[in-house]
């Protein structure tokens, strides 16, 4: 953390070998986080909620792909537990 101030005030630039390391880079961030400046902590905040809603919305994305695929091969006369197998759902995914 003596010379995190080398490795950029807005990406992390650090060497191949050290971007493996999650405590580094994750320490970096909050350094970082915890030094910014009003704005510039909005900004790193709402930038961080963003990927999380992309996330969740991906996660939904795929989840509702997968329950489409499990009814209509249920309507298809498959089995239930074969349907949840085949679509990788567990029993609470589908009602």
């Amino acid at each position: 953390m003596k010379f995190a101030d080398l490795y950029g005030p807005e990406e992390i630039d650090l060497p191949d070998n050290l971007q493996q390391e999650e405590g580094i880079v994750m320490a970096l961030e909050s350094m970082r986080r915890a030094y910014a400046k009003d704005p510039i902590r909005e900004l790193i905040e709402a930038r961080e909620k963003a990927e999380r809603d992309e996330l969740n919305r991906i996660y939904t994305a795929k989840l509702e792909g997968k329950l489409e695929v499990a009814r209509n091969l249920l309507a298809a006369g498959l089995d239930r537990e074969t349907v949840l197998r085949a679509a990788g759902l567990n029993e609470n995914d589908l009602p």
